[in-house]
């Protein structure tokens, strides 16, 4: 899988608004946005991931508005995780697979990225 695969850029959404809840922290549109340290990748690929996201009830507190430029993202302070994108992150098996891809700089990234809010 690359950096750009829409499972992938799902599981470092979910990833990231899992380790914000857990910490007690309001996620920041910055650090999950297209060109954040997390991805770097073209805003289409990463706005069709957030309203799939959006669409399937994985998360909360993010929505997508159509406007005459195309979807817009906007991202509240209390976006999270839902219950049932915990559990597609915990148990789908292409979930469980993408740690390993990443390694371990991911979650030392998005540690050191948590530790900023």
């Amino acid at each position: 899988m690359a950096r750009d695969d829409m499972l992938v850029i799902l599981y470092k959404i979910l990833r990231y608004l899992d380790q914000c809840s857990k910490a007690g922290k309001s996620p920041r549109y910055e650090d999950m946005c297209y060109k954040s340290q997390l991805f770097n990748i073209q805003e289409s690929r990463w706005t069709q991931v957030m309203e799939e996201a959006v669409r399937n009830g994985l998360v909360a507190g993010i929505s997508s508005v159509q406007t005459k430029d195309g979807p817009l993202i906007t991202i509240q302070p209390d976006a999270r995780i839902t219950l049932a994108g915990a559990e597609y992150l915990d148990q789908n098996a292409s979930m469980k697979k993408i740690p390993g891809l990443l390694g371990p700089a991911f979650e030392i990234l998005l540690e050191a990225i948590i530790k900023t809010i």
